[in-house]
């Protein structure tokens, strides 16, 4: 398939910002967020079925219109909700020479006890006879798997997606907290710890067996959603990462909200092992 085909929901884009990121960025800003936090300055984009439909084609037009742009700002809403799509996105910024920064409600610990989870989980697209079994525990027959699409992501309603999406997502939150899963540090703000070999490494199988047991009939939208955040995060230059906290908000912090968040270089944190935060003065790893 080819990625500009992919079709998703988007609150809104703001074009020439300088806000979202460093120089001067297009921000796409994706529908759907699981977090809500108190005192979000977008909550117009927590709605899993509201804003608009629109393409990867259509925002790579906008990327592709040259300019001063330095790169892309993923925002929402959570584009971790609709990793697809965004990893479709940031594939296709970094295609033009463009740099990616995503902002992520879930800690970058929860996002990589997902992905050692999926690696542990059957995928759905691409089972035997390339065809989907049933999904979501709610008895769909198989037929051609739709991978595309906000209703036709595993053949979801939004509301079935949500409801599977925030399932997949507490399991990745409680993995996130057990070390033998994810040994990183689980308290931002501090920036440090280690993350293991690598943060992306598959984990082992006994320490991920008590977590998926509450997949039953979601094991095969668990796997591909948390293939998609590997990709999303291996796609992406600085994750703001952590939900935004009033109590910690501050309007001197560069590029976040509050102080728990954390600009993550995603480049050099996979290369070494260890958190690394992002400073201006460095190019992205």
């Amino acid at each position: 398939m080819d990625i500009t085909d992919i079709r998703f929901r988007l609150s809104g884009i703001v074009k020439e910002t300088i806000v979202d990121g460093p120089g001067i960025r297009l921000s796409i800003y994706m529908q759907g967020c699981p977090h809500r936090c108190v005192g979000c300055h977008n909550p117009t984009t927590h709605d899993y079925g509201g804003g608009m439909e629109s393409s990867v084609s259509e925002m790579a037009a906008l990327m592709g219109e040259g300019g001063l742009l330095q790169g892309i700002t993923l925002t929402g809403g959570d584009p971790f909700m609709q990793p697809k799509a965004a990893a479709a996105l940031a594939k296709a910024a970094k295609g033009m020479g463009l740099d990616v920064m995503a902002y992520t409600g879930f800690t970058f610990g929860e996002i990589v006890a997902g992905i050692r989870l999926g690696k542990a989980c059957v995928p759905a697209v691409g089972r035997a006879g390339g065809e989907a079994q049933a999904e979501a525990g709610n008895g769909r027959a198989g037929g051609e798997a739709q991978a595309v699409g906000w209703a036709g992501h595993h053949g979801l309603t939004p509301a079935e997606y949500e409801e599977a999406f925030l399932r997949v997502a507490a399991l990745a939150k409680r993995a996130s907290l057990d070390a033998s899963v994810c040994a990183t540090d689980a308290v931002p703000p501090t920036g440090v710890g280690r993350i293991g070999p690598s943060p992306i490494a598959e984990a082992p199988a006994d320490a991920l067996g008590g977590f998926l047991a509450p997949c039953q009939g979601l094991d095969g939208f668990a796997a591909d959603t948390f293939r998609d955040w590997e990709a999303l995060l291996l796609g992406t230059g600085i994750l703001c990462d952590g939900p935004f906290m009033a109590d910690l908000a501050s309007p001197a912090l560069p590029f976040a909200g509050s102080s728990n968040q954390r600009l993550i270089d995603v480049g050099r944190t996979i290369a070494s092992g260890t958190v690394s935060i992002w400073a201006p003065d460095l190019s992205l790893g």
